[in-house]
């Protein structure tokens, strides 16, 4: 496969869709409209744009938790389903896995698409179905609207992400650092 590799946060995206390198939380209030910005790849399937952000796991935060905690950085899960990070057993090899769903036409975030995202291990063919958070960063506007959860992965292996929304698909590799 052709493209570029990018070292976010431990792991390497490859692939054909747009890349660059730095972590998600940074650019939080900056995201809008499923844009190529650092930490990205972007992929259009029919009339829509899926960005894939995949890196360091995130705390994530009910609404209750944010008015109350005040947290700086993480995610609050505004819809969905949300990993319980101890049920998890957080370690160094947890990985955040979001993606964001766009009209290509003009850019607007869809924010109730609940996608389908599954990641399949290409070494073993073993299939984790990511169960999906609607979510946004704790500082940002509903133009920050995303979906996916943590996830614990195997480090040095390469994964297909498969996203599922609008009777369209987008698919991503991903590869463990």
């Amino acid at each position: 496969m052709a493209g570029r590799a990018v070292l976010i946060a431990g792991v390497v995206l490859v692939g054909t869709g747009i890349l660059a390198g730095a972590p998600a939380a940074a650019l939080r209030s900056q995201r809008a409209g499923c844009s190529a910005e650092a930490g990205t790849k972007v992929e259009s399937a029919g009339m829509y744009r899926f960005a894939l952000r995949f890196g360091a796991a995130e705390r994530m935060y009910t609404l209750a938790e944010v008015r109350k905690l005040h947290p700086a950085t993480g995610e609050v899960m505004v819809g969905g389903a949300m990993m319980s990070m101890p049920a998890m057993g957080m370690n160094a090899h947890t990985r955040h896995v979001e993606v964001q769903i766009c009209k290509s036409a003009t850019g607007s975030v869809l924010k109730d698409a609940m996608p389908g995202i599954t990641m399949t291990d290409l070494a073993n063919g073993a299939m984790i179905k990511v169960p999906v958070a609607k979510m946004q960063g704790v500082h940002a506007t509903s133009g920050d609207i995303h979906y996916g959860n943590n996830v614990t992965i195997k480090p040095g292996h390469r994964y297909r992400v498969d996203v599922r929304a609008m009777s369209v698909r987008a698919r991503f590799i991903v590869k463990a650092g």
